[in-house]
């Protein structure tokens, strides 16, 4: 194909048609331009697919560790609700007349008291995708701006 196209310009050139050969470059420079052209859609393309890929495997990666977190607090409010109502328990019993009537009752009650759970949330997968700059991956804008606080939001909920 080289071979075609540079005897036309050898010919074109050696007949003193200039006129045909500035045609016949234009033409050339517009065939390469318009091959590069394609050649990056087709790489934009190709990328698109690839940030599609890793953007619906950062959202499952995310919701799967929400799932996590949000597993973690509702253990800990049944865990803290209980222990909540064990101390109501022991500071009635100990404000009664007798508090070792039931040793058994109050050794339960001093167990139970010290059962608490704290909050310990899972974030691996979102300070990933933030510190590593995927976050501009994700399409959804709301989506994004919530992610970027929800570090700060965790840390004071483990408080």
């Amino acid at each position: 194909m080289i071979k075609f196209f540079r005897r036309i310009r050898y010919d074109l050139l050696g007949k003193n048609k200039t006129g045909k050969y500035l045609k016949y470059a234009v033409g050339e420079i517009v065939l390469v331009v318009i091959g590069i052209l394609i050649a990056l859609s087709l790489n934009n393309w190709k990328e698109d697919l690839a940030d599609q890929g890793e953007e619906t495997r950062i959202l499952g990666g995310l919701k799967q560790e929400f799932e996590v977190n949000l597993a973690e607090v509702s253990r800990n409010i049944k865990l803290n609700t209980s222990t909540r109502v064990s101390t109501i328990a022991l500071i009635k019993l100990i404000h009664s007349n007798d508090p070792f009537a039931n040793p058994r009752f109050l050794d339960s009650l001093l167990n139970e008291v010290y059962m608490f759970g704290s909050f310990d949330a899972q974030t691996g997968l979102v300070n990933e995708v933030i510190s590593s700059g995927k976050l501009s991956i994700i399409k959804d804008i709301e989506l994004r701006s919530r992610l970027t606080g929800v570090s700060g939001l965790l840390d004071n909920l483990e408080e």
